[in-house]
């Protein structure tokens, strides 16, 4: 699965759960024009909290595989830095846990010897505290349900 089948699919289940709800969910949203430092995010929910408001309460939502060689430094520089600079902006950083130990690594990169979904989950967690935003991380377990663990 590549990172951009892994956001589709993340949509799908949202746009699902959330069917009853009065919500916005795009994929590939273009936050700010380009040459402008912005870029396009990969889900991009928004919610009216009241009919008065003016302005929707917007939550982004950054997947990344497990193999992304910028997943150190991808919740800070590109989720908060990037896509939450605006008010009643959170964010989510999605990090999918695949077996990459069965891929061909030929056609795609696998994750650094070593990386378990429990590494991956607490360094994401003590990035997420570092920054300056309403940002969580979360690491989704991608593998088969045989081979998925607490």
């Amino acid at each position: 699965m590549w990172e951009e089948d892994f956001s589709d699919l993340v949509m799908g289940l949202l746009k699902i759960h959330l069917s009853t709800r009065r919500v916005v969910i795009n994929r590939e949203v273009q936050v700010d024009r380009p040459g402008a430092g912005g870029g396009r995010t990969d889900i991009h929910i928004q919610a009216a909290t009241d009919a008065k408001d003016l302005e929707p309460f917007t939550v982004v939502i950054e997947c990344k595989g497990c193999w992304n060689p910028g997943l150190d430094t991808a919740l800070a520089d590109q989720l908060v830095a990037r896509y939450l600079r605006r008010p009643r902006t959170a964010g989510i950083f999605l990090v999918g846990f695949f077996d990459c130990a069965l891929w061909d690594d030929r056609h795609r990169p696998r994750c650094t010897p070593g990386h378990t979904k429990q590494l991956i989950e607490q360094c994401q967690h003590a990035l997420a505290t570092q920054c300056n935003a309403t940002v969580r991380a979360k690491v989704l377990d991608c593998r088969p349900s045989g081979m998925q663990t607490g």
